[in-house]
């Protein structure tokens, strides 16, 4: 597979890259049916030594995400960040992906990464969101619309210059908590 180029992943930040001949990428629902393109399922490699209908077995690398349909690869998570793995087939993610693919389609974020805090005693859980290029972003609408599909939490913005991210381009949740939790420890 061939990584996208930087100006690639900025206009797309799920974008990991392009499918290249010699892999085989594809897209499965927990059953393993494969998922038609755009569709959210596990994503799957393997590579082709003898051909396309080769011996070698697909191998599940712990990605959720979508094919496009011009062979471009898209990561949103890990499945290890599902609570419900049932909930892969009928196309609900975790709280924190919804929270991100919100803000990139209602206030057209350039980026955005959200980690769920396990640190409050009671209520709502609540959901940190780093924000990079979004000012009119509203936490108090982004609630209720999380609501709307099932999930109280209770929202918080932080505005970044940029979301951590390892080489893969996939979020570093561990850094951005870490980075959040520096950012509330001195004031908003």
């Amino acid at each position: 597979m061939a990584e996208a180029s930087a100006s690639e992943i900025l206009a797309q930040p799920a974008l990991v890259g392009h499918i290249q001949p010699e892999y085989e990428m594809a897209v499965a629902t927990p059953d393993g049916a494969p998922c038609p393109s755009g569709k959210l399922g596990l994503i799957k490699g393997r590579i082709r030594r003898n051909g396309p209908n080769g011996p070698e077995p697909w191998i599940d690398n712990g990605d959720l995400g979508w094919m496009s349909s011009d062979g471009r690869l898209f990561v949103v998570g890990r499945t290890a960040d599902i609570q419900d793995p049932s909930a892969i087939s009928i196309g609900k993610i975790s709280p924190e992906q919804e929270v991100e693919h919100l803000l990139r389609l209602e206030w057209d974020a350039a980026d955005a990464a959200a980690v769920l805090t396990d640190d409050r005693p009671s209520g709502p859980p609540e959901i940190w969101v780093g924000v990079v290029d979004c000012r009119n972003a509203d936490a108090g609408k982004l609630e209720a619309m999380l609501r709307q599909r099932g999930i109280p939490a209770t929202v918080r913005l932080f505005a970044l210059s940029a979301i951590p991210r390892g080489a893969n381009g996939k979020i570093q949740r561990g850094r951005l908590k870490s980075l959040i939790a520096g950012m509330t420890a001195t004031g908003p």
